[in-house]
């Protein structure tokens, strides 16, 4: 082949990922990793990728290299793991501040696999493990928090529930023995009335009876039996009496009662309280007259 078509380089104007090597690295906190990645690579000048630089895609892999151990170097064991965004955004720039030059671009970075030490893996596997565990505690201690509260605010609620119910009670009660008070007052303004009625009926028949033929007479023969039922009944109120003398002379008690109806029939014609007043002087005086003249005490055993 020509002199000229021995020294030409082939190159691909396509992007390609690469791979980058596993290499050992030591964090902040002084833990070695070993980790790898891969790369995305693109030629865009193709002049300077064959004058600028032996190797543009060489040049690139181990400058990423060394830019991730640089990186770690400054961060801690957990920020590593954490902040993977980071790295990857750490080495994409550096890339590409090189890249200019070599007539190459970097389009992205991805961390593929970090290794801690054995040990380191074992106390991260022991940390997680607790830290589980200690979820698994504080979530079973929030669990018997939550049934204690919900315990408690039912047995509230029951409460207020059963006083509210007493307390519905108690005023079902004062009502209903309110409206029983006011029944009876009722019922018994009621028979006031009724009796006040038939008494005032009673005595408008009497009035209209003396009033007619034979009234007279019939009242002396009903007051007559008042007097004499009235005696009867003295027997019943104390063990001691003081009685007329003559009250075993049916026709004396008579005359007395009839005296009494005469006092009221003559002053008919007065004044209602007068006659009222004539009616009860003459009933004392047919009932004092014949005790002033003798009495006798009559013991009951």
């Amino acid at each position: 082949m020509p002199w000229p078509l021995e020294s030409m380089r082939q190159l691909e104007l396509r992007e390609r990922p690469y791979h980058v090597k596993r290499a050992p690295a030591i964090t902040r906190d002084n833990v070695d990793l070993f980790l790898d990645g891969v790369v995305y690579l693109r030629i865009v000048d193709p002049f300077k990728a064959n004058y600028a630089v032996a190797d543009p895609i060489d040049a690139m892999l181990i400058l990423a290299q060394t830019t991730v151990r640089s990186r770690i170097g400054e961060m801690t064991l957990d920020q590593t793991f954490k902040n993977r965004e980071e790295l990857n955004s750490h080495v994409i720039t550096a890339l590409q501040h090189a890249g200019e030059e070599w007539g190459i671009v970097c389009t992205r970075y991805e961390v593929k696999d970090i290794e801690p030490p054995d040990s380191i893996m074992q106390a991260m596997k022991a940390e997680a493990e607790a830290e589980r565990k200690k979820r698994a505690t504080v979530l079973e201690s929030e669990g018997v928090r939550q049934a204690h509260i919900n315990t408690a605010e039912g047995e509230k609620a029951s409460r207020v529930l059963e006083s509210e119910a007493h307390r519905d009670a108690a005023i079902n009660e004062a009502v209903g023995a309110a409206d029983a008070v006011r029944a009876a007052a009722a019922a018994e303004a009621d028979r006031i009335l009724t009796l006040a009625r038939a008494q005032a009926g009673a005595t408008e028949l009497v009035a209209n009876a003396l009033c007619k033929e034979g009234g007279e007479l019939a009242a002396r023969v009903a007051m007559a039996s008042e007097w004499i039922g009235a005696f009867s009944e003295l027997g019943g109120r104390s063990s001691t009496l003081v009685v007329p003398a003559d009250t075993g002379s049916v026709p004396a008690m008579l005359a007395q009662a009839m005296a009494c109806f005469d006092a009221v029939n003559s002053g008919a014609s007065g004044p209602p309280p007068s006659r009222l007043a004539k009616a009860g002087k003459a009933a004392r005086g047919a009932m004092e007259a014949p005790s002033r003249k003798q009495s006798r005490t009559v013991k009951r055993h």
